[in-house]
């Protein structure tokens, strides 16, 4: 049996996304930077060149303008544009398709709910004390229950 070649990768075949590894591996030897047929898309599997990729926004942009063809929008693109507006959507890009400094300020305001101090161990502190009846366990609870607060 003859080894993969990378034109023959097809990441959306269904034994492939059940595991993947070999036909990375291949897209890795044979072809580091490789442009999906299928998608259009360029898959990047070299860790140096994804750091670079990740870390370089000046060349490597997420945009979607970036991705739009010089002939203009496909006649789908259009479809669901009316359709967004039809129905009162305001299409925008997802945080991956977003760029710096408006991908970091972005994320600052999606994760800032979540940076709550001491949220997380007050939660799980009612919680075990919920969870671990009295006594149960030799007597013992977690250290951290006890905790000054």
């Amino acid at each position: 049996m003859s080894e993969p070649k990378a034109t023959d990768v097809n990441l959306f075949d269904l034994e492939t996304q059940r595991c993947p590894f070999d036909a990375y591996q291949t897209l890795r030897d044979e072809a580091p930077v490789y442009r999906c047929p299928y998608s259009g898309l360029y898959i990047v599997t070299r860790f140096d060149d994804v750091r670079r990729v990740l870390t370089d926004s000046e060349v490597f942009i997420s945009r979607l303008a970036s991705r739009e063809s010089a002939a203009g929008p496909t006649d789908r693109e259009r479809k669901v544009k009316a359709l967004f507006e039809e129905e009162g959507w305001l299409p925008a890009a997802t945080l991956s398709g977003r760029d710096d400094p408006n991908h970091k300020d972005f994320r600052v305001q999606l994760l800032h709910p979540l940076r709550t101090e001491g949220f997380v161990e007050e939660t799980a502190h009612l919680l075990m004390v919920r969870i671990i009846p009295a006594g149960e366990g030799g007597g013992r609870k977690p250290a951290f229950l006890f905790k000054e607060r």
